[in-house]
């Protein structure tokens, strides 16, 4: 709070001067502003950037255009600085570019997700053994519903699906694969809910299971996935193109940017499931 109207001051002299001419002396204005947010704006709710916006509106009487503000130009001890720590308080990362921390931080902290839902190797136990046949198939019918198998000592509690099979991280599925997947899965972990997005994973020519940290991660890797996991189930049409292709047509297909007829056709493939 002691730094706000400093702030104000910087993200003033921060605009295209075109818009800047309209609040100056930016010291002044900044103070003027700095009382009114205090007075009108709560910051554990209220975004800094809409609110400075309105606050100007009414001490200049003039209107900032949407993204006007640089924070490239604020000297960096305005900035805020975003710290990443693990469960002993370990610092993983810092910096003042929170999308690049979470970018840079990405392939950890898909891991940490899982590891706390209880899905990888290292966390799942076995599951338990079904009931009665009818048992089981009034749980597979219940579609995504889950359930969370019982702890044994210290270790995880492992997920389990509907029908009675462990939400694992694994790779290599080829024959197998859950019939169904829930939407997401959460815990809760010291006082906070983690909430995890499982998908099928395309390794080329198998299938793994990864629990991701947001819905269009999912997605984006539940597609492709999905479409190696038919490809794997259809008989490939390889064979029998390559069998009825003549000299010529071969030779012509062998200009593709893929090095040969057959991947060609593997792409194709592909792109019809």
């Amino acid at each position: 709070p002691g730094l706000r109207a400093e702030l104000i001051t910087a993200l003033i002299k921060s605009l295209p001067k075109q818009v800047r001419k309209n609040f100056v002396p930016a010291p002044d204005v900044a103070r003027a502003a700095a009382l009114a947010l205090a007075a009108d704006f709560d910051p554990a709710t209220d975004a800094l950037e809409p609110s400075l916006e309105l606050v100007l509106r009414r001490v200049k009487g003039h209107i900032i255009p949407p993204g006007s503000w640089n924070w490239g130009a604020v000297p960096p001890h305005l900035r805020m600085t975003f710290q990443v720590v693990d469960g002993r308080g370990k610092v993983l990362g810092e910096g003042k570019d929170l999308t690049r921390l979470q970018e840079e931080l990405a392939p950890a902290t898909r891991r940490a997700i899982a590891e706390s839902l209880g899905a990888t190797p290292e966390t799942v136990k076995p599951a338990p053994k079904s009931g009665p046949r009818g048992v089981r198939a009034a749980e597979r019918a219940a579609g995504t519903r889950t359930r969370l198998s019982a702890a044994t000592g210290d270790r995880a509690e492992a997920m389990v699906l509907a029908n009675g099979d462990v939400l694992a991280e694994r790779s290599g599925l080829k024959g197998f694969a859950p019939p169904v997947l829930p939407r997401q899965v959460s815990r809760l972990v010291a006082g906070h809910t983690v909430t995890g997005y499982p998908a099928f994973v395309d390794e080329g020519a198998a299938v793994g299971l990864r629990i991701y940290q947001t819905p269009d991660e999912q997605e984006s890797a539940m597609r492709s996935g999905v479409i190696r996991l038919l490809a794997l189930r259809i008989p490939s049409p390889q064979r029998y193109v390559l069998e009825h292709l003549n000299n010529t047509e071969k030779l012509t297909f062998s200009q593709n940017p893929h090095g040969s007829v057959g991947s060609l056709i593997e792409d194709c493939t592909l792109a019809a499931i």
